[in-house]
């Protein structure tokens, strides 16, 4: 979803985005796709760095406030401060 909030959040954390077009399907897409328990589209999948082996998953429709939810809870790329300074966040997003 190519919004100005959107990529807000998605510059705001440096979110690394991804983009699988299936219109001419392979098996390496069909694979990821298999892994996400769904080949139905659109689905996003957002790799938070602090858990990138239990990715959140969005299937079918969805609305803006969804994505930037998930975008939210997934938090920032590794090595990004967090907003006191104190400590690096641990958290990574990829998506579309």
């Amino acid at each position: 979803m190519n919004t100005v909030d959107v990529k807000q959040v998605i510059d705001e954390n440096q979110v690394e985005t991804l983009l699988a077009d299936w219109t001419d399907p392979n098996e390496e897409i069909s694979e990821i796709l298999d892994l996400l328990g769904s080949k139905q589209l659109p689905v996003v999948a957002i790799f938070p760095a602090n858990r990138p082996n239990e990715p959140i998953v969005l299937r079918g429709w969805y609305t803006k406030e969804e994505l930037i939810q998930k975008l939210m809870e997934a938090g920032p790329s590794q090595g990004i401060a967090a907003e006191d300074g104190s400590h690096d966040a641990d958290g990574l997003a990829k998506g579309h």
